[in-house]
């Protein structure tokens, strides 16, 4: 690759980048809310998880999903949600279930990885406020997920836009 000024200033600026460690970058709330109970479900399957954005083309449908956590294999992953007192209600119960308004986003995770399962965890960022629900995929519901993907995908190829009305 032949050097040029603006590619030597955009490798420089890496090389800044890449040399600022971890601990002089300042983490969002939602990061530091996401520490403790990732490093909890670390520690429950015995695999590090990381953050990634997963895409599949699934029988010509683009998908894309973003995972707060994946293990190297793709198997188990880790979605986190801040808290609130619907989701604190469900540590009271004797199996919580996923509340529906989540289940698509977990769903679609695990159609994009082929993941086994995914935890599904909120807090506020403390052991005290954690709740913590191991989610297997719902045959039913992937193929609506699916379905509605579908539909979706054909409204926008047969859209067509009415034309402009003149000012």
């Amino acid at each position: 690759m032949t050097a040029t000024p603006e590619r030597d200033a955009v490798m420089a600026a890496w090389a800044r980048i890449r040399a600022r460690s971890r601990a002089e970058v300042s983490p969002s709330v939602a990061e530091r809310m996401r520490a403790m109970p990732v490093a909890e479900v670390e520690r429950i399957i015995g695999e590090d998880l990381y953050p990634v954005v997963g895409t599949l083309e699934y029988t010509g449908l683009p998908l894309l999903a973003s995972f707060d956590g994946l293990t190297m294999d793709w198997q188990t992953g880790y979605e986190h949600k801040r808290i609130n007192n619907d989701l604190r209600a469900l540590r009271e119960t004797d199996a919580p279930l996923v509340p529906d308004q989540y289940v698509w986003q977990l769903e679609q995770q695990m159609l994009v990885s082929g993941a086994r399962g995914i935890w599904f965890c909120a807090s506020d960022g403390t052991e005290g406020d954690c709740l913590k629900i191991y989610y297997e995929s719902d045959p039913e519901l992937r193929a609506r997920l699916i379905s509605g993907w579908r539909r979706f995908s054909m409204d926008l190829h047969n859209y067509q836009p009415e034309p402009a009305e003149a000012p």
